[in-house]
Parts: C-alpha cells; structure tokens; sequence
C-alpha cells in the first residue's frame, strides 16, 4: 500500500493517473500516431508525472476540507506543489527545448507570484479590519461611557431639584433669586 506522511493513499487514486496516461498513449495509436513525436515525449512524461506526484497533495486537501479547514488555491502546500510543478516545466522545457512546457512553467511562476501578492493583500486587508474593529469597540465603549455619565448627572441634578423642593426651598425661581442675591 502506497502511503504519505504515514497515511495510505487508496490505491485506486494511483490507478487512476495510470489508467489516464494508457488510456492518452491508446487515443494516439487509434489515431495512427503510434509513435509519440520526440519532441511532447518529455512533456508528457512531465505533465503525468507531476499528476501522480500531486496525488498526496489532493488526498491531503481532501482530508483538510473534512476535517473543516479552508483550502483553496492559497493554502500553503498548494502553493508549494504550484512553485515545483512551474520550476519542474520551466527546466525540463529549458533542457529539452520544448517552448511550450517552458512557457508553461513561466505562467505557473507568474500565478503562483499573483497568488503569494493576493494572500499578501488579503493578510494586509484582514489586519486593517481587525484594527479598525478595535477602533470601533473603543470608540462604543467611550460614548457608552460619557452617554452614562451624563445620564448619571441628570439624575443626580432631578434628584437635587427634587430634594430642594421637598425641603421647601422652592424651585427654579427661588434658585435664580439666591444666585442674584435677592431677598424679594
């Protein structure tokens, strides 16, 4: 049994590449191109043999999805398998002369560069919202604060104005007349 990282891989997913790759090389010879141009030989071999060194990878990312992580195009590994999988044709293309794997290991290199600048954005975004949810928190808690304060002073004001005039003191007229100092 085939494992990674000490987790068996079902077989079935390795007969699939295989059977992918005989049921190509059958599809040529039923079109009479029995013999493969030397030239797509190496991408070919390249292509699948990055398919089945990509199996782990997708069984990976299928038990990460279970277990409820979120795994799209920028989780890290992803990302690592891409760098292989770009440098792998950019070489290969480049020993080989093979203009079209090379120029598809350097769009590989290019998404995989658009993808680190995208999860960079999104750190940068994430970060900018967290500050500013903090900001908000802060600046709620504040105004509860002084909305409390002043609801506590008017209380406290109804509460005197309310003694003083159980007490006979009078009310606002009495009030403004002692500020003036009027005895009338």
């Amino acid at each position: 049994m085939i494992s990674w990282r000490g987790v068996p891989l079902p077989l079935s997913c390795v007969w699939e590449a295989q059977r992918v790759l005989i049921s190509e090389m059958l599809e040529d010879r039923k079109r009479g191109d029995a013999v493969m141009e030397l030239a797509t030989m190496p991408r070919t071999l390249v292509t699948q043999g990055l398919r089945g060194l990509r199996l782990p990878l997708n069984f990976a990312e299928s038990l990460a999805r279970v277990a409820g992580a979120e795994v799209d195009e920028r989780w890290a590994p992803s990302m690592a398998f891409e760098i292989l999988e770009g440098e792998a044709k950019r070489f290969v293309g480049t020993l080989v002369g093979d203009e079209e794997l090379l120029e598809d290991g350097l769009r590989q290199r290019a998404r995989v560069e658009e993808l680190r600048q995208s999860a960079h954005m999104q750190t940068l975004g994430d970060d900018i919202r967290a500050e500013a949810d903090i900001r908000l928190r802060s600046s709620r808690r504040v105004s509860t604060e002084r909305h409390e304060a002043i609801a506590q002073a008017a209380r406290a004001a109804a509460e005197e104005v309310e003694e003083k005039r159980r007490q006979g003191l009078g009310g606002p007229q009495e009030h403004v007349r002692q500020l003036r100092g009027d005895g009338t």
